[in-house]
C-alpha cells in the first residue's frame, strides 16, 4: 500500500507541478508587467515634456522616450560596461540605438533583435506657427499616446501568458495540450468582447509566431504646446499610420 500512494503522490506531484510552477513565475511576470507600465507613463509624460519644448519634434520625443524606459530593458549598471554610471547609461542608450537616427526609429529592447521598444502616436493641435501667439484662446494641446513592447522575460510564463493574452484579445485560440494541466486540453477560445486595434494586434501575432513574447502596454499623456508644431505627420516612425 505504501508503495502504490507513494506512486500515487508521485502522480499527482508531476500533473500539478507545471501549475504551481506557472502560479510564482506568472505572478512574478504579471508584476514586471505592471512595473513596465509605470515606467510607461513616466516615459510618456518625458516624450510630450520634450515635444512641447521642441515643436513637437519626433526625434526629441523618441530621445526622451528611450532614455525613460532603458532601465526596464537594460541593466546597464551591470559589469558588462565600464566607467562611471553616466557612461554606462551612454554606451546602453547608444546601443539600443543601434546607430540609426530617432526620428525613424524608437531602439531595440535587447532580447529581440530589432524589434522597436514603442511607437509614438502624436494628437496635434491645429494651430500654425503665424497664429500660435495669436490671443484666440485656442487649444494648444500636444496629446500622445505610446504602445510599448514591454518583452516579458520570465521563461515559461511569458510563452504562457503570450498565448491567454492573444485569446483573450480575439487573436488565436489555443487548444493544444493544456501547459498548466498536461493531463487536458487547454480551451484559451478567442473573446469577441475584447480587441487590439488591427496594427496592434498584428503586430503582437507578428511577434509572438517569431517566438517574441511582447505585451503591449498603451499609455497615454498630455501637455500644452510651449513652442508650435513644425510637423503634421501623427505617427512617428516606426509607428504605422491610422493608429
Amino acid at each position: 500500500m505504501r508503495s502504490k500512494d507513494a506512486g500515487q503522490a508521485a502522480v499527482e506531484a508531476a500533473l500539478t507541478l507545471p501549475l504551481m510552477i506557472f502560479l510564482f513565475l506568472g505572478t512574478l511576470q504579471l508584476f514586471l508587467c505592471y512595473q513596465a507600465r509605470l515606467m510607461a507613463l513616466y516615459a510618456a509624460s518625458r516624450a510630450v515634456s520634450a515635444g512641447s519644448r521642441n515643436h513637437a519634434n519626433c526625434g526629441s520625443m523618441n530621445d526622451a522616450a528611450l532614455a525613460a524606459l532603458l532601465p526596464v530593458i537594460e541593466t546597464f549598471g551591470g559589469s558588462r560596461h565600464n566607467g562611471s554610471l553616466a557612461t554606462r547609461f551612454g554606451e546602453a542608450f547608444a546601443e539600443r540605438n543601434l546607430g540609426r537616427p530617432y526620428a525613424t526609429f524608437s531602439g531595440h529592447d535587447g532580447l529581440h533583435s530589432g524589434a522597436s521598444i514603442f511607437w509614438l502616436v502624436r494628437d496635434l493641435p491645429g494651430d500654425s506657427e503665424e497664429t500660435f501667439d495669436a490671443p484666440n484662446n485656442a487649444d494648444r494641446t500636444l496629446a500622445l499616446r505610446m504602445v510599448f513592447w514591454y518583452p516579458m522575460r520570465i521563461p515559461f510564463a511569458d510563452w504562457v501568458l503570450s498565448s491567454m493574452f492573444r485569446a483573450h484579445y480575439n487573436l488565436q485560440d489555443y487548444v493544444a495540450s493544456n501547459p498548466l494541466l498536461s493531463a487536458e486540453k487547454a480551451h484559451w477560445k478567442r473573446d469577441g468582447g475584447y480587441n487590439l486595434n488591427g496594427a496592434i494586434g498584428s503586430e503582437m501575432q507578428l511577434r509572438a509566431s517569431s517566438k517574441q513574447y511582447v505585451f503591449p502596454i498603451t499609455v497615454g499623456w498630455a501637455m500644452r504646446m510651449m513652442t508650435p508644431v513644425r510637423n503634421g505627420a501623427r505617427s512617428c516612425p516606426p509607428a504605422p499610420g491610422g493608429l
